[in-house]
């Protein structure tokens, strides 16, 4: 039965890889000559495949790495659009905090009773007859 180039090549691979793995166990001052003939034919094929599976590593740990970025940034875009309304909450709270003070300062003034009020809306038509210089 004969045996294809291809099959020929794969079997050649794996009986290579066997020995690379058996002979790679042994320390250098017990390798002999086989040992180091071995290492020598395939020592580029490993070298080879050392650097495509390191390249490899790089290129997932990479997308891993983006991919926790993106959850980052997004965990940290939301957190902005948190600080951004509690600002302007407590810009609000100052504000009023300031006006009050002045109302308070305003109402130690003067010695006769008072009250503080907040102006909410405006009768239209005292407005209309002030700017047309009418009164009612």
């Amino acid at each position: 039965m004969p045996r294809s180039v291809r099959e020929i090549a794969i079997v050649m691979l794996l009986i290579g890889a066997g020995l690379l793995v058996l002979f790679s166990s042994l320390q250098d001052r017990e390798a002999g000559p086989v040992t180091r003939l071995v290492y020598t034919v395939f020592r580029p094929i490993q070298d080879a495949i050392a650097g495509v599976h390191a390249g490899g590593e790089r290129l997932w740990s990479g997308y891993i790495g983006l991919v926790g970025l993106q959850e980052e940034n997004r965990r940290l875009q939301e957190e902005v659009g948190r600080l951004r309304r509690e600002r302007a909450i407590l810009l609000s709270h100052e504000r009023e905090h300031r006006r009050l003070k002045k109302l308070l300062n305003l109402k130690a003034d003067y010695e006769f009773p008072s009250l503080v009020a907040q102006v909410i809306g405006e009768d239209a038509a005292a407005i209309a007859s002030a700017s047309s210089g009418m009164s009612i």
